[in-house]
Formats: C-alpha cells, sequence, structure tokens
C-alpha cells in the first residue's frame, strides 16, 4: 500500500533511514533528503499522488506553448515572445528538478502559477482597447452602451 500512498507528506527524511539499512545503500545516520523532486514525490505521496503530481506538470507545462500559438495567430509577436521565455524558463525548472528537491517551495509554486495562469494572457494593452470602444454613444439614451471609438 506505501507504494500506491507513499509515506505521507514531508516523511521521506523519517523513513529513508530504515530503507536504506535494509537494502545496505547508506552506513551514513543523518535524515536526507532525495535530491530529485520527481522521487521525493513518489516516495511521500505514492504513484497516486505522482500521478496528480505529473499531471498538473502537463497541464502547466503546456500552458505557455498554447497561448504563444494563439498570440502568434492573432499577430501578437511580442506576447508571444514572453509566452515562450515562459515556457523555457518552465522546462529548465523541471529539468533542474531532476537535480533538486522541493527546498525552495516559493519558486515552484510561482513557476507553476504563472505557467498555468498563461493561458488567459491578455496583454494589457488589448485589454484596454476593447474596453475603451465601449462608450455611451447617444444622449437620449443615458446608461446604454454601444460600440464607438
Amino acid at each position: 500500500i506505501l507504494a500506491l500512498l507513499g509515506v505521507g507528506v514531508g516523511n521521506y527524511e523519517v523513513h529513508y533511514h530504515r530503507y536504506a539499512q535494509q537494502v545496505g545503500l547508506d552506513a551514513r545516520h543523518e535524515e536526507r533528503q532525495a535530491h530529485s523532486l520527481y522521487l521525493e514525490v513518489a516516495a511521500e505521496s505514492g504513484l497516486l499522488g505522482l500521478g496528480v503530481f505529473g499531471s498538473m506538470l502537463l497541464y502547466a507545462a503546456v500552458g505557455p506553448w498554447r497561448a504563444r500559438k494563439r498570440l502568434l495567430g492573432e499577430g501578437d509577436a511580442e506576447s508571444a515572445h514572453y509566452m515562450t521565455a515562459l515556457g523555457v524558463a518552465f522546462f529548465g525548472y523541471l529539468v533542474g528538478s531532476l537535480f533538486l528537491h522541493l527546498s525552495y517551495p516559493r519558486y515552484f509554486w510561482l513557476m507553476l502559477g504563472l505557467a498555468m495562469g498563461s493561458r488567459q494572457w491578455v496583454p494589457a494593452a488589448r485589454g484596454l482597447a476593447t474596453r475603451r470602444r465601449l462608450v455611451v454613444a447617444d444622449r437620449d439614451a443615458p446608461g446604454a452602451l454601444t460600440e464607438g471609438a
């Protein structure tokens, strides 16, 4: 059942020493970390947690690339370049996570949030232009909004 559910979040270090002795891996007696985000998630959350975590990362990783494609289709090359940079940065973070554990979680959550939010990217200038088009055009009908300049 540990393979399916793991040892619990934050318990990798607690259980490492016992497992290392059983397989003859390490003679040291201090607590150790996985030094791999994915290995740590698998050990602490099991296969079920690793599947959910992987799905979340995949959803986030696809976001900047879809936003980039949409922005290029709209002719907004500058914003598309921002999405490219975000996608490359997120991919770099995921590759680095092969060798680093979650010691600095705020950066992980920041990158994850930016990548997930990239699907909703609307440049501020375009949003402002859309709002400016809605003007009160007819003084005889107060409060009526129509398309205008």
